[in-house]
């Protein structure tokens, strides 16, 4: 079976950088894991940017998609994200594995 697995990254601030930068370390995880699939917000959340969706609407469609996901994986910057915090403590609440950007799990 194939694991789904979220990737929080940070977005505000430099968004067309921090896409692209989302993209080579999933494009990297996903050449290393052919097993799983990388779900990746900043693209998937595009759409809802273009529909004009304020901040809270959007974070709160990333928090439905952990719901469907086997693991969330951190990368970047993100403890000085406010959004990727809300991921990652939605995901502990949850009991869904969280992970480095090694996939090693992450216990704080």
């Amino acid at each position: 079976m194939m694991a789904v697995i979220y990737v929080s990254h940070p977005f505000s601030g430099n968004e067309s950088e921090n896409r692209l930068l989302a993209r080579k370390k999933i494009a990297e995880l996903t050449k290393k894991y052919s097993d799983m699939v990388f779900i990746n917000p900043l693209d998937n959340m595009m759409y809802a940017e273009e529909a004009e969706l304020d901040y809270d609407t959007i974070l709160l469609q990333c928090i439905r998609l952990l719901d469907v996901c086997d693991g969330v994986i951190m990368l970047g910057d993100w403890r000085k994200s406010r959004g990727c915090l809300k991921e990652y403590k939605y995901a502990v609440n949850i009991d869904l594995p969280v992970y480095d950007h090694e996939l090693k799990v992450l216990n704080f």
